[in-house]
C-alpha cells in the first residue's frame, strides 16, 4: 500500500503528516514536523485537528511567588463533577521547558474527561535538587485544594510526567518527604530515563545535584514501597534517550516491594513519539492517551 500523506496548512506554511503502512504495521514520522520548534507545530496541529472539541483552558494560576511557579488548568467539555485530576510534568532535563508548549497534553487529557493541571517549575541553574520537586509538590497540593472547585475529586489526583518530568512525578508519589505521597492516587511515568541514575547520568546532572551530599538517596527506585499508588509505566521499544530497560528495572523493583504496577511498551516508537502521541493528529497511531485515560479512570481514590 502506498504511503498516505495529509498536508495541513498552518501559519502560512505546510506541515506534512505522513502515515505509512509497511509489513502490516503503522508508523508516523514526527520528523515531518520541520522547524526549530516541533512542540509549537504540535500545538498548531492539535488546535486544528478534531479530537479535543469543547475542552478549555479554564485558568492560569500562581502556586508560588516565583515567575516559574504557575500552572494551567484544562477542563473537559460540559459540566464536570467529581472528575479525576492529573498533574502533568513535562521533561526537558530540568533545564528547559514551558507549560505553554504542552497545551496539546492538557487538551488531550481533558478530552477524556480528566481535569489536567500542567505546571511550570523552577529550573537548573536557578535552583538545584530538590527544589524542582518541591515545586511539583506545591503544584499537587494546589490541585488537591482546588479540585472540588474545578469539578474534580480531591481523592483522585494523579501525577504523571514525560522524560525528566516522570522523575518528578515518581519522586512525589514515592518519597514521603515531599508531603504528597499519601495524597496522590496514581503514578504515570512516560519514557522515564531517571528512575535510576547511572554514574554517567549522575555526572551529566552534576549541576542539578550540586548541593546534595554524596550518597544521598535521590533516585525514585530508592523509595519503592508496598504502599505506593498504582503505577503505569510506558516506554517506546526503540527509545535511545530513555532506554526501556530503565522502565523495566523500575517496574521490577516496584513489584518486588509489593506495589501494583503495569508496563506498556510500544513497538517501534521512540522518546519523542511518546509525547507526540497526545496530539490529536497522532493519537490514532499509538494508544498512549487511551492507555493513560483508562488507567486514570480505573485508579481507586485515596483513603479519606
Amino acid at each position: 500500500m502506498k504511503p498516505v500523506t495529509r498536508r495541513l496548512l498552518i501559519g502560512g506554511g505546510a506541515v506534512a503528516a505522513i502515515a505509512a503502512i509497511a509489513a502490516g504495521r503503522e508508523y508516523y514520522l514526527l520528523s515531518s514536523l520541520k522547524g526549530p520548534d516541533p512542540l509549537l507545530n504540535l500545538n498548531r496541529l492539535d488546535a486544528v485537528t478534531p479530537g479535543s472539541d469543547g475542552v478549555r483552558l479554564a485558568e492560569s494560576a500562581a502556586y508560588g511567588p516565583d515567575a516559574r511557579q504557575r500552572l494551567d488548568v484544562y477542563l473537559p467539555a460540559g459540566d464536570v463533577t467529581n472528575a479525576p485530576v492529573v498533574v502533568f510534568f513535562y521533561g526537558g532535563g530540568w533545564v528547559k521547558g514551558d507549560r505553554g508548549d504542552h497545551r496539546f497534553v492538557g487538551r488531550a487529557l481533558a478530552s477524556r474527561g480528566i481535569i489536567a493541571v500542567v505546571p511550570d517549575y523552577r529550573l537548573v541553574p536557578q535552583v538545584s535538587y530538590p527544589a524542582f520537586i518541591a515545586d511539583g509538590a506545591t503544584a499537587v497540593q494546589w490541585a488537591i485544594a482546588n479540585a472540588a472547585r474545578l469539578g474534580g475529586d480531591p481523592r483522585r489526583v494523579a501525577v504523571a510526567g514525560h522524560s525528566a518530568g516522570s522523575y518528578i512525578a515518581a519522586m512525589l508519589a514515592l518519597n514521603p518527604a515531599f508531603g504528597v505521597a499519601d495524597k496522590v492516587n496514581a503514578l504515570i511515568g512516560i519514557s522515564g530515563g531517571r528512575y535510576t541514575l547511572t554514574p554517567r547520568v549522575r555526572a551529566k546532572l552534576a549541576e542539578a545535584f550540586s548541593k546534595t551530599p554524596a550518597g544521598s538517596p535521590v533516585e525514585p527506585i530508592d523509595f519503592v514501597r508496598a504502599g505506593a499508588p498504582p503505577t503505569l509505566l510506558l516506554t517506546g521499544s526503540v527509545d535511545v534517550v530513555a532506554a526501556p530497560r530503565i522502565t523495566y528495572d523500575f517496574a521490577a523493583a516496584l513489584r518486588a516491594a509489593g506495589a501494583p504496577v503495569t508496563v506498556r511498551s510500544y513497538r517501534g516508537f521512540e522518546h519523542k513519539d511518546m509525547l507526540a502521541a497526545f496530539a490529536a493528529p497522532y493519537r490514532w497511531n499509538i494508544p498512549v492517551l487511551d492507555d493513560v485515560a483508562r488507567f486514570v479512570m480505573a485508579a481507586p481514590p485515596v483513603a479519606s
